[in-house]
């Protein structure tokens, strides 16, 4: 097994669609082990194969407390059961140290394959249904920050082509991005992400 890089956000790479899986070869076996791996040195619950550049519709977590009971999910696919949304407040590995809170469908069905090729279907709720929402996102180049970022910004005065958008989140950590005015912030420059000290000495 071995460690894989997690791409960080704003990288490009992480808004690509990952493509089905035609078959659970060896190779795909050896990703899935690399990618559990990676997840468990990063302390994290769940990873998407996008997120290690590995653009194919394959996500692993654990939400055991012993770390012990890894799944797969390849191919998934998630259906809403119920309107009813509920806020979770959510990390990302491809964002470290920026948490908030999103609004996702309660209850969901999921439909996918297993390491071995079974078929997993099953109706959830709870952690593994915000999880797997948040993994599946990454499989179609969403970010969980899009849910709370993603909006235009308004230059200053009518005179200024370029501007600072300074976020802040609920944990006081700020998120700096620079671009140009009226563009979607899914697109600007990420500078900077860390706490108000560290942002004055930025």
């Amino acid at each position: 097994m071995a460690l894989l890089p997690i791409l960080n956000y704003p990288d490009p790479r992480l808004r690509t669609i990952a493509k089905p899986v035609k078959e659970v070869t060896a190779e795909i076996k050896t990703l899935i082990a690399d990618m559990i791996e990676t997840m468990y040195d990063a302390q994290g619950i769940g990873l998407a194969a996008s997120q290690v550049d590995r653009h194919i519709q394959l996500i692993v977590m654990d939400l055991s407390e012993d770390k012990n009971s890894p799944r797969v999910f390849i191919n998934p696919k998630v259906t809403p059961l119920v309107e009813e949304k509920q806020p979770y407040e959510e990390g990302c590995l491809s964002v470290p140290e920026v948490y908030d809170s999103v609004e996702r469908p309660k209850k969901v069905r999921i439909e996918a394959l297993d390491e071995h090729g079974k078929k997993i279907d099953e109706e959830v709720e709870g952690l593994l249904a915000v999880c797997i929402q948040h993994e599946m996102d990454h499989l179609n180049g969403v970010i969980f920050v899009d849910y709370f970022l993603n909006t235009a910004f308004s230059c200053v005065n009518e005179y200024s082509e370029w501007m600072f958008l300074i976020l802040e989140n609920k944990k006081n950590f700020y998120v700096v991005f620079l671009g140009k005015c009226g563009t979607n912030i899914g697109k600007l420059e990420l500078l900077f992400v860390g706490t108000l000290t560290a942002l004055a000495l930025f």
